[in-house]
């Protein structure tokens, strides 16, 4: 169960991170760490008022959910540090309740709203990109598509292929279909992967001073001056050490700028899959279950 006061707290704190993520494409570090602390810190309070070890129990548990889903995020490169913070926050604040199994844990339906609700975000910013940078995006594109020629002819091949089984086997009309869906699948996932860099290349790529950089921003080609690599791509974003260093090349005539990758502003969809969350609880599992 979701009480008031605790979702008062993080559609506060959600709200105030989305527009520090709109407008400066940061999350401040404290305005994290408190989202996370107090959440912690109510828990406590309602396990020593209650006399229940339970309450604060279902915050780490929640936090540590959270923490393990936001590490994995992180290191594959799909979110940046701001993000994965507010979800640990949302984590201890909802907590994850294992002591009655008969009902969906609260978190857990906020976990599937926000991969529906954020996959239709993301969604909804790639077609505004494209649409905002389309000569570039499509410049990006067709250099994208003749680069992966072989790749392209044998995903090609391959769904030729599956297409002649799908009409030549004396299988079952199901199963000629699932071929051609195959086929299709192949094709249309090509492209759609290529669109996906040409996004990249064409829209989150920026060339920026030294001095522009925030901790934790990702660079996406090697910064090396005299032979040194200062910045390595695979560097889970640059650390306060590396950019004082930067800007000293900078100061000194050795570096002029740096590539690093913008994302979109993502907290919006963490502050809309909770309203959800609020307003429609389980509304999928009740979609699904209306078609019975």
């Amino acid at each position: 169960m979701v009480f008031p006061i605790q979702s008062i707290v993080i559609c506060l704190a959600l709200l105030l991170s989305s527009w520090f993520d709109i407008k400066t494409r940061e999350v401040p570090d404290t305005l994290s760490y408190t989202f996370i602390t107090t959440g912690l810190v109510y828990s406590a309070i309602g396990t020593i008022v209650a006399y229940n070890y339970t309450i604060l129990l279902s915050s780490l548990l929640g936090l540590i959910l959270m923490l393990l889903i936001s590490l994995g995020l992180f290191y594959t490169g799909q979110w940046g540090g701001g993000d994965s913070k507010l979800l640990m926050g949302v984590g201890a604040w909802l907590g994850l309740n294992y002591t009655n199994l008969s009902s969906t844990p609260a978190l857990a339906i906020f976990l599937l709203n926000l991969v529906l609700i954020g996959g239709l975000y993301g969604l909804f910013w790639a077609l505004l990109l494209i649409i905002r940078h389309r000569v570039k995006f499509v410049e990006e594109y067709l250099v994208l598509v003749k680069s992966y020629l072989k790749l392209r002819a044998g995903l090609l091949c391959l769904a030729l292929l599956m297409v002649i089984l799908a009409l030549a086997l004396p299988i079952d009309a199901r199963f000629r279909l699932l071929f051609c869906l195959l086929a299709l699948l192949a094709i249309i996932g090509f492209h759609l992967w290529v669109g996906v860099k040409a996004i990249e290349k064409a829209c989150f790529y920026k060339r920026i001073s030294p001095k522009e950089l925030t901790e934790g921003d990702w660079v996406v080609e090697p910064v090396i001056v005299n032979g040194k690599e200062i910045v390595k791509v695979k560097d889970f974003g640059v650390t306060k050490e590396q950019i004082q260093k930067l800007i000293e090349l900078e100061g000194k005539g050795k570096l002029k700028s740096v590539v690093v990758k913008e994302g979109i502003p993502f907290v919006p969809s963490l502050l809309l899959a909770y309203i959800t969350t609020l307003l429609f609880q389980n509304w999928v599992w009740g979609l699904f279950m209306g078609f019975y």
